[in-house]
């Protein structure tokens, strides 16, 4: 199975950008409070570690609720990231189920 073809990958990249954008809606209601945009720093964790920590080599990588289009290129990689995750956990459920129901059938 492809990992474009992914159900479950699919049905995670949207959960991950509605949780993205409510985080962002919930951030601008209470911007300049301490931490106001640590929820979105949390959910952008795989590219503030890959992109600005191991690609850039810059140890205060950060994304900000005040760039938003800054945002952009960290909701496409999250969101890259997730399909990939949701397509291998389909393959591995797809596999064991297809195990057990081989297991079942009487000879």
């Amino acid at each position: 199975m492809g990992i474009l073809r992914s159900k479950l990958g699919w049905a995670l990249v949207v959960v991950y950008v509605v949780a993205f954008m409510t985080v962002y809606s919930h951030v601008q209601a209470h911007r300049g409070t301490f931490l106001y945009d640590i929820g979105l720093d949390l959910l952008a964790v795989p590219y503030i570690l890959v992109v600005g920590r191991l690609l850039f080599q810059e140890p205060t990588f950060a994304v900000h609720a005040h760039e938003p289009w800054g945002l952009v290129p960290a909701v496409i990689f999250c969101s890259g990231v997730v399909l990939l995750v949701g397509a291998g956990l389909e393959r591995v459920v797809r596999a064991l189920w297809a195990r057990v129901l081989r297991g079942r059938r009487p000879k």
